[in-house]
């Protein structure tokens, strides 16, 4: 006899399959290919929720299985392990894409060179660099290259009390090289500043002094406003000077 076809499965179907089954053998025969046929349904089921639930109309639909000529239930290939995908190369729906990665923060590169200021140890010199803000606050050192002589740099000693921020190295021997330093957009304290007009001060010393006007002065104007920019400038003593603000 032959079983029931699944798709129309039906209560009266299943007991004559089984009436029909004469002898014990046949008997449990029937009922393994009933219980394949169980999975097949409640497979199917599952399918239907899944439908109804949340699965979209252009998803595959995969067969479980059916029963082949002798009645025995054949899971098909879609149905086994390490099966291909039906539609490779889609993404999946329940994989989340990473995060935006985060904005980076504003930063300010300053670049210069020294000159010679005739001073009674030249080449020799200390620098130190700084920020000012509104009204010439003083707001953070960001660069010096100074030991024990700091204290002949004037202007930057009356601004900042001679703190002990951004030591970037000692004394000079002389005037080689390109100087840089960066700045973060904290203040000494270590918040981030507003938007506004800042000043970069810049001071060099190669002798003995005891005021600011015997020392190299460099000063110049850094516009924060999130737009990112960088200007070639010299002045004071300082030269090549390059200021570079990343902006946001």
């Amino acid at each position: 006899m032959q079983p029931p076809t699944p798709e129309l499965l039906t209560v009266h179907d299943i007991e004559s399959y089984i009436v029909a089954s004469q002898d014990s053998g046949q008997r449990t025969r029937a009922l393994v290919r009933l219980a394949g046929m169980k999975v097949m349904f409640l497979g199917t089921l599952g399918l239907l929720a899944c439908a109804a639930a949340a699965c979209s109309a252009e998803d595959p639909v995969i067969s479980l299985g059916a029963l082949d000529d002798a009645g025995d239930f054949q899971p098909s290939a879609d149905a086994e392990p390490g099966a291909p995908d039906a539609h490779p190369g889609t993404p999946d729906a329940h994989v989340q894409s990473p995060p935006d990665a985060m904005a980076m923060p504003e930063s300010l590169q300053v670049s210069f060179v020294t000159t010679p200021n005739g001073g009674n140890y030249a080449p020799r010199n200390i620098v130190a660099v700084w920020v000012e803000g509104p009204g010439g606050a003083f707001v953070k050192t960001i660069g010096r290259w100074a030991g024990t002589r700091r204290s002949h740099l004037v202007a930057w000693v009356q601004k900042s009390g001679s703190d002990a921020d951004a030591v970037s190295g000692a004394t000079r021997s002389n005037h080689n090289g390109t100087l840089t330093v960066t700045w973060d957009f904290k203040n000494r304290s270590g918040q981030l500043v507003p938007d506004g007009t800042y000043t970069i001060r810049m001071e060099l010393a190669d002798g003995n002094s005891f005021i600011a006007s015997q020392n190299h002065q460099g000063t110049f104007t850094l516009n924060k406003n999130g737009t990112g920019a960088t200007q070639m400038t010299s002045g004071g003593g300082f030269n090549n000077v390059s200021i570079t603000y990343s902006g946001r």
